[in-house]
């Protein structure tokens, strides 16, 4: 919420960059304190996440094994958003 609210009401003396270098510490941030909370994984838990994650997406049989977009071609590849995904989808108005 605060990343949108700097975009929309950024100080005029901040350039482009600084506002994109800002938005990608704040994102780094977010990244670092969540799931893992930052830390190493051991490598038998990391193996068992990456099988359970490969089991799901063969038993998926064609179906979504996380939330649908709505975008069929995205969930095709994708299989669905995962609980472990950070996703930024960005757009500028008038691009379509």
């Amino acid at each position: 919420e605060d990343m949108v609210n700097i975009a929309y009401d950024a100080p005029v003396d901040m350039s482009p960059s600084d506002q994109i270098e800002d938005a990608e510490r704040r994102l780094f941030e977010l990244a670092e304190t969540g799931r893992y909370d930052g830390g190493f994984e051991s490598f038998n838990d990391a193996v068992k996440t990456a099988v359970d994650m490969a089991n799901a997406a063969y038993m998926r049989d064609g179906h979504l094994s996380g939330i649908a977009t709505g975008l069929r071609d995205l969930d095709r590849r994708m299989g669905g958003l995962q609980p472990s995904d950070l996703i930024v989808l960005a757009g500028r108005p008038g691009m379509g």
